[in-house]
């Protein structure tokens, strides 16, 4: 007796099982939460907030050309001083500078002939621009812009060995604009020639 309630209730359980796993499973319920496109309205407003901001602070700055002429006539400087010293090592003889002050500022550089080693009267070619000047003919030089020029006028030499002549201390031109200053350093013992 024991023997044939043992196999009815396997046989049960395992009729049970298989109706478990066959039975169809009901369909899932949708969980998907509907999705919401676009911005919200703080973002909104803090987008057109930051853009406000730039275009008070970083559009005039953008749009007015000075101050990037004020970098590049600052950057021209430290070239026409440079040449100007290696082209007195490299001739030796003296090289004369001269700055002038007004607006437009002009740089200029000539050099000393063979003959009178203690007058710059030579024209000194530079590969960019040269200007007509008259006792000389053309020689190396730059010049700004409106707006653009140096805080003082200033003469000096290179001599042959590249060290300042007319310098009584270390030499520190700058480049002025309404809103941007720009420094040129020529250093007194070495001649070098920096920012």
């Amino acid at each position: 007796m024991i023997d044939l309630t043992v196999h009815v209730a396997a046989w049960q359980y395992n009729t049970t099982m298989q109706v478990i796993e066959r039975s169809p499973s009901p369909p899932l319920q949708s969980t998907k939460v509907c999705e919401q496109h676009g911005f919200t309205l703080i973002e909104l407003v803090m987008v057109i907030l930051v853009l406000g901001i730039l275009s008070v602070y970083a559009a005039p700055r953008m749009f007015n050309s000075d101050d990037f002429y004020a970098r590049g006539f600052h950057d021209e400087t430290l070239a026409i001083l440079r040449y100007a010293q290696k082209a007195a090592i490299a001739q030796r003889r003296p090289v004369c500078v001269a700055l002038t002050q007004g607006a437009p500022s002009i740089a200029i550089l000539t050099i000393a002939s063979v003959s009178d080693a203690t007058t710059c009267n030579v024209a000194l070619n530079w590969p960019n621009k040269n200007c007509n000047v008259t006792s000389i003919g053309a020689t190396a030089c730059i010049e700004s812009r409106s707006g653009i020029s140096y805080n003082a006028s200033q003469l000096f030499s290179f001599n042959g060995l590249g060290q300042p002549i007319g310098l009584h201390s270390t030499l520190v031109m700058t480049v002025t604009t309404g809103t941007a200053n720009f420094n040129e350093t020529v250093e007194l013992e070495t001649g070098y020639v920096h920012e």
